[in-house]
Parts: structure tokens; sequence; C-alpha cells
């Protein structure tokens, strides 16, 4: 849990501040953060709201600032950026930012993974080490799998030669058998003579 500065009380007890979102039980976040994944604009939201302890409080101005509540806990900040019209030319060409779809001016700040931090993006730092963590890590991983691969590929170059040899091998064994050489000749075979 994410802990404030400890003050001592006069009846001996420990008083410190938590964010209501770390006092969740396990169960209860596991369900945010699936209910989360498919509400991605306030509108989403709102459709959410009073149902199995959801809510969607609006503020500042109707429709542009929300705020998510699961059973009165704050897990989500929903903010719709304004938009403006231009006009323009047909022969102009159609600009990168153009927004195709209205639910992309939404912006969603999820509050159950935010750390209490005074530190301004204390929580992104966190995650961004974490991230580069697993990344290195991953690297360590493919750097080991390609060298195994390389040993692999190295071994069944050789069982290849070897097969290659024994097929050689074989060959010239049968020719021998069969009485000829290697170059062409024919090699005189004795006629056994069986005695009655």
């Amino acid at each position: 849990m994410a802990r404030s500065k400890l003050e001592r009380t006069g009846n001996g007890t420990i008083a410190y501040k938590v964010l209501p979102t770390d006092s969740l039980p396990r169960p209860a976040k596991d369900l945010i953060d699936v209910k989360m994944r498919g509400i991605k604009t306030g509108v989403d939201a709102e459709i959410l709201a009073g149902n199995d302890g959801w809510g969607y409080h609006k503020t500042f101005l109707p429709g542009t600032v929300g705020i998510l509540t699961y059973k009165g806990v704050e897990v989500a900040l929903y903010y719709r950026r304004q938009m403006i019209e231009v006009s323009s030319d047909e022969c102009d060409p159609f600009p990168v930012g153009a927004i195709k779809d209205p639910k992309e001016a939404w912006v969603r700040i999820e509050f159950l993974h935010c750390k209490a931090s005074v530190e301004k993006g204390a929580w992104f730092a966190d995650q961004e080490k974490e991230l580069l963590s697993k990344i290195a890590n991953l690297e360590g991983l493919n750097k080991q799998r390609d060298q195994e691969n390389e040993l692999l590929h190295e071994a069944v170059d050789n069982l290849h030669k070897e097969l290659d040899e024994q097929k050689e091998l074989t060959k010239r064994y049968k020719e021998r058998l069969l009485g000829k050489t290697k170059t062409g000749g024919i090699i005189q075979k004795k006629k056994v003579v069986k005695k009655k």
C-alpha cells in the first residue's frame, strides 16, 4: 500500500493515509481491470453506471470530465478533449492527425495502478524501469536461444556430414562386393570349386 507520512496520535496508535484503490481486495481489483479494458470513453462509463456498484459522476462541463467509481471508490478519470472542425480544399492533403472516430478524443486515466506520490510521473518511471528490466531479460533469453540454435545447427550439419560419409563408405563397400573398383575396372572373382 502507498503510505503517506506516519503520524502518532495521542492514544498510542499510528495514523497514515492510503489511496482507496490500494485498500480494495484482490478480486475487486481484478474485476476492475477486466471491466476497464472495455470502457474507453466517458459515454461507455456512463452506460456502465448503476450496475453492480459502478457509478459515473460528471464534473466541470457536462460531458467533458467524468469520474468512474466502483462501490464509491474512484477508479478512473475520463476527459474528452475539445475538437474543432477544419475545412480545406479537395486538393489539400488529408491531415495525419485527423480524428476519424469521436471516441479518439477521450483520454482515460486509471487510478487503480497509480501510486501515491508527490513526484510527478513516478508511477510511470517505475513502470518504465519494470518494462526495461523485462526487455533486458527477454533480450538475454533471445541471445541464449540464438546460441542454442547455432549449436543445434552445427550439430545437424555434423550429422549430415557423417551421414554423407557413411553413404560413401556403404557405396564403396557395395561396389567392392559387386566387383567394381572406383576406376571402373573389374576385380577378378575367384571361383570356388566344391568337392564332391
